[in-house]
């Protein structure tokens, strides 16, 4: 990030509290963790290329490493009062990085504090604002926090809920901003407490959402970051959140006036090596890791999220993730906003799906069956014998993964929770998958499945030895029969139930197939 009038420097360590760490001048190295509800001053005027005075605000890298607890870290002007605002977010054991423009304060130095446990610190200088420059830093001040009882620097915008999709805060006239003449705002942006991997994107208010993102983060994280936006209609900045919901904190930490020679832009993105997303002129390249694989040989059928940010597939190929070493067939998860995959066919102790291998590799073995439209939950088969404690039988069954808990389990369980007892129907299903069991649909919180099996014994009375829907209560262990007529008689022909015979609507009430 490159600010005019700002001068950069050549990227120096101002403070290392960590043993036998080195700064640019010996000065504050090695001065030991920051404690619970401790503050401590760094000197940043003349050092690592900053002057000695004529300095308004300096641009810091600051990151903590070796956190005990969970905690945030404030950044302000030395000498003034702490305020309510956090500039990094982190958990025991984390190193979380991020950028922070804060105004130089008294005797040349800057302020952090540390909310609990203890935690090194590493502040690294990257530029700095004359006095007198386009930019005018401030103490930081909190306009925005959803959060329920969380106060922000005037009211306003405070405790106003959890951030669905879209939202808007206004800037101008609050916190330090004038009320005109601004023309972008610098700010640190942090989501809290999401249910679901996600993406914020931050842009002026009244123009079209960008193709870009600001914070990407999973369920349950909290993360930090620095933004600086445009101001757009009404004096406000608009926030996009792409999946689930989450808490959002904004803090104010300056503005450039509308008329300075810095010129802030509807974010635009310039580069992703992704292969599926694309930039402002729709560049892609390929990914940037040693061993990248070009293609994967994906297997249909595919399942995809209804915002089409979650693909989930089968593949041969090994080397669609590091370490997976069962030379079988696989099911990944594509998570197409962060450009990140995982796999999807272990069990619950991360062991990779084994058993016959064979039947994997033959085109029968482990397939795609759905995925919840929060990406979190998927259906998938396998001849895999390890997948859930005790083993299965070496059939082919479903098996439901919660890709962000790390857990798996057997859905095609019959009412007493155990496999149904193989029939031969089921051998038949060793070598034909129409007569295998298929997943159709999971709710979005795991809660229910519909499926396709020929397995007998999944309800009482199903004795036709051929592929019927059910609906599996998970949580309560029940089945029930859904290709029945409306006075509740069972099919006597197959329903040729197939992946693609069965639709079912994304709240899985109702279900459309075709039987003969």
């Amino acid at each position: 990030m490159v600010f005019a009038s700002a001068v950069g420097v050549s990227k120096t360590a101002a403070l290392a509290t960590s043993d036998s760490s080195i700064t640019v001048d010996g000065v504050s190295a090695g001065v030991g963790v920051l404690g619970a509800g401790e503050t401590q001053a760094v000197t940043v005027l003349g050092r690592g290329g900053v002057p000695a005075s004529g300095v308004g605000s300096v641009a810091l890298n600051v990151t903590v490493t070796n956190p005990t607890a969970p905690s945030f870290l404030t950044v302000f002007p030395a000498g003034t009062a702490r305020p309510n605002a956090s500039n990094l977010n982190f958990g025991p054991g984390q190193t979380v990085p991020n950028m922070v423009v804060v105004p130089v304060g008294a005797n040349g130095q800057i302020a952090l504090y540390n909310n609990s446990g203890t935690t090194d610190v590493i502040v690294d200088v990257l530029g700095w604002f004359p006095a007198q420059s386009a930019f005018t830093g401030l103490n930081p001040a909190r306009l925005l926090d959803t959060r329920s009882g969380s106060p922000t620097v005037d009211g306003a915008s405070s405790g106003g809920g959890i951030v669905v999709h879209d939202s808007s805060v206004t800037v101008l006239g609050r916190g330090g901003v004038p009320a005109s003449g601004v023309g972008s705002v610098a700010l640190n942006v942090t989501v809290t407490n999401p249910t679901a991997p996600s993406f914020l994107t931050v842009f002026p208010a009244g123009t079209a959402r960008p193709n870009a993102s600001n914070l990407n983060f999973g369920p349950g994280q909290t993360v930090p970051n620095m933004v600086v936006v445009p101001v757009g209609a009404n004096g406000q900045i608009a926030l996009y959140n792409n999946s689930g919901t989450t808490d959002v904190i904004v803090d104010v930490l300056g503005w450039f006036p509308a008329q300075s020679a810095f010129t802030g832009l509807n974010p635009a993105r310039l580069l992703d090596t992704r292969h599926a997303p694309a930039t402002t002129q729709d560049s892609q390249v390929g990914n940037l890791v040693s061993g990248a694989i070009d293609n994967v040989a994906a297997v249909a059928p595919t399942a995809i999220t209804p915002d089409g940010r979650f693909v989930l597939f089968a593949s041969d190929d090994s080397n669609v993730v590091a370490g997976d070493t069962n030379g079988a067939r696989d099911i990944f998860r594509r998570d197409t906003a962060a450009g990140q995959t995982v796999l999807v066919s272990l069990a619950s102790d991360g062991s990779q799906a084994r058993g016959d291998a064979d039947l994997d590799l033959n085109g029968y073995g482990a397939r795609v069956g759905a995925i919840s439209s929060n990406g979190r939950y998927a259906l998938f088969t396998s001849y895999a014998r390890n997948l859930v404690p005790g083993g299965s039988d070496g059939y082919q069954h479903l098996y439901l993964r919660d890709i962000d808990g790390g857990t798996t389990i057997a859905v095609d369980l019959n009412q007493q929770g155990h496999f149904p007892v193989p029939t031969p129907s089921a051998d038949r299903g060793r070598v034909d998958p129409t007569y295998g069991v298929t997943g159709s649909w999971i709710a979005d919180d795991a809660s229910a499945a519909i499926f396709v099996s020929a397995e007998a014994g999944l309800v009482s009375g199903d004795s036709n030895e051929e592929p019927d829907i059910f609906k599996r209560d998970i949580a309560k262990g029940t089945n029930a029969l859904l290709d029945v007529s409306s006075s509740g008689e069972a099919a006597n022909v197959p329903t040729k139930g197939s992946l693609g015979h069965v639709v079912v609507t994304p709240d899985g009430r109702f279900v459309a197939f075709d039987s003969r």
